[in-house]
């Protein structure tokens, strides 16, 4: 996860830019020019998100200090590989579209030093979660296809009623008389389910894998105030403490169900 503090003058620039890049309100336009999120293969989810906390003011009803928190902006996303392969990869397809988001920061990247830039903002995960080792996004489209495909044949050819067995065996007909791509994986390694809070396949930005961001020091009991901006980052794992702006990619509903 990439995090960045906003420049105090370009807070409402910087959600318009957000806004021009959704569509409907809150989910990303996938051929973005900015950002084209369809064009990245091993993307699972990805957000850009602006964290603006707006409970610090219940520090002083505990009699507590009250702290100052500035808005940042947040790329964060869930990506097959190594998180540092995927910005390697982001830095080169959209360059351009990344130094124009992130220029609202302080200390803005250029063109020259964007990936430096972006590995010196990541942030260490406190706590890794995969729902399913092994499965890439690759696998789940031709997934979502063949269950697509199958959904259609039985439309077309009604299963005869009582019959279970008759009917497996003319979808299994139908998939092997098909030119579906199955779904084909290289054996997940070994050392992924044995230590996978260590090294996985689904990964975040950062080196390490996919997980939720240490927030706890902002940790209250009391529900948030929220205002217009709210969208949580549900797959981030950051308890709704901050009201926010932003534009996030699922590449489809098959990897929302894959992905719990």
């Amino acid at each position: 996860m990439v995090v960045a503090p906003i420049r105090h003058d370009c807070m409402d620039r910087l959600k318009s830019l957000l806004e021009s890049m959704s569509d409907p309100p809150g989910m990303a336009k996938p051929d973005d020019a900015r950002f084209p999120f369809e064009k990245f293969d091993t993307l699972h989810y990805a957000r850009f998100v602006i964290l603006d906390d707006k409970t610090v003011g219940d520090f002083k009803e505990a009699g507590e200090r009250i702290p100052h928190y500035d808005p940042s902006l947040a790329f964060l996303g869930d990506c097959d590989g190594p998180g540092d392969a995927f910005l390697a990869k982001a830095a080169d397809v959209a360059g351009n579209g990344l130094c124009e988001i992130f220029s609202h920061c302080i200390d803005p990247p250029s063109p020259g030093n964007l990936l430096w830039w972006m590995r010196q903002h990541s942030l260490r995960p406190a706590a890794a979660y995969v729902n399913y080792v092994g499965r890439t996004v690759c696998q789940i489209r031709q997934e979502e296809a063949l269950r697509s495909a199958v959904v259609g044949y039985l439309k077309k050819n009604p299963p005869a009623a009582g019959n279970p067995k008759a009917t497996h065996r003319a979808v299994i007909g139908f998939v092997n008389g098909s030119e579906l791509k199955l779904p084909v994986e290289a054996p997940t390694p070994a050392a992924w389910r044995v230590a996978p809070a260590r090294c996985c396949e689904h990964q975040s930005f950062t080196s390490t894998p996919f997980c939720f961001a240490s927030m706890s020091s902002r940790t209250r009991l009391r529900r948030p105030r929220l205002g217009p901006w709210t969208m949580w980052p549900a797959s981030c794992g950051i308890r709704p403490l901050m009201r926010t702006a932003s534009c996030s990619w699922l590449p489809s509903r098959a990897s929302a169900r894959s992905r719990g």
